[in-house]
């Protein structure tokens, strides 16, 4: 996280102090940033006790689907067009692909993060049946 906003700060000091790439560079830190207030609302529903349920598995399937879509999708295209311009400097480019390769290891976490999620709610749900039986059984057998 610390290199992603130290690629961030100095992104936009070379855009300031160079002149050139400022709208790529506002575009970069606007996709990088979108899914900060759902992960501010991920911090607020754990404070308040109310993420585990319905609200804090919405607000990470859409903070997991949001980062793919901007950061990986249209990051992709962003990147590519930018290494592609003639007009943009090896500078920018070289801090184009610092800001890629760190977009893919967090989707290579966010994607760990959401198959442990994921896996952790199907096998709950598997054992939840067996457990109503086992109630069932027991209350059976006491009648």
């Amino acid at each position: 996280m610390l290199a992603h906003h130290a690629a961030s700060i100095v992104g936009i000091l070379l855009a300031l102090l160079m002149g050139v790439s400022g709208c790529e560079t506002c575009g970069v830190i606007f996709g990088s940033e979108i899914t900060n207030p759902l992960l501010q609302t991920r911090w607020f529903l754990r404070r308040l006790g109310l993420y585990d349920g319905l609200l804090g598995d919405a607000v990470d399937l859409l903070f997991i689907s949001l980062f793919a879509t901007v950061r990986v999708g249209v990051g992709t295209v962003m990147f590519y067009c930018e290494l592609t311009s003639p007009r943009t400097r090896l500078v920018m480019k070289l801090g184009g692909v610092a800001m890629y390769g760190l977009a893919w290891v967090f989707m290579v976490d966010i994607a760990r993060f959401g198959y442990k999620k994921s896996r952790a709610k199907y096998k709950r749900w598997r054992e939840n049946p067996q457990l109503k039986d086992s109630n069932a059984q027991k209350l059976d057998g006491q009648e």
